[in-house]
């Protein structure tokens, strides 16, 4: 678990495995619970791992993980976060929308949302 600060607001990051399937989730200091990031194999979700490796050639998908954002007791997909390995052997991680049409690197879609 880790204590952050994301927009002046303290949000833990918990982190943790349930039957060999990673999760993720944002907690906020009072207790809601705002995202939750699940494990998924890259078999499952082939139109996401074969629009990653379009964009990335050569690389290799490490981890695939479905976020999805939580409102009240709402739990809705959003997008997926793919961690790969490039060809030239770099780790990156990608933000790829619901459909597979979208595919950027971590942090470009906040800096454009800043702008």
């Amino acid at each position: 678990m880790e204590k952050e600060t994301e927009d002046g607001k303290v949000v833990y990051d918990v982190e943790l495995k349930h039957q060999g399937r990673k999760y993720e989730m944002d907690i906020q200091e009072n207790g809601t619970l705002l995202e939750i990031e699940k494990e998924v194999a890259a078999k499952d979700v082939p139109a996401i791992t074969k629009a990653v490796l379009a964009k990335y050639p050569g690389a290799t998908v490490k981890e695939v993980m479905e976020v999805n954002k939580v409102k009240g007791k709402e739990e809705k997909p959003d997008h997926y976060e793919v961690t790969l390995l490039t060809a030239d052997k770099k780790e990156v991680e990608v933000v790829v929308s619901l459909d597979g049409k979208s595919v950027k690197k971590e942090g470009e879609e906040k800096a454009k949302d800043k702008k």
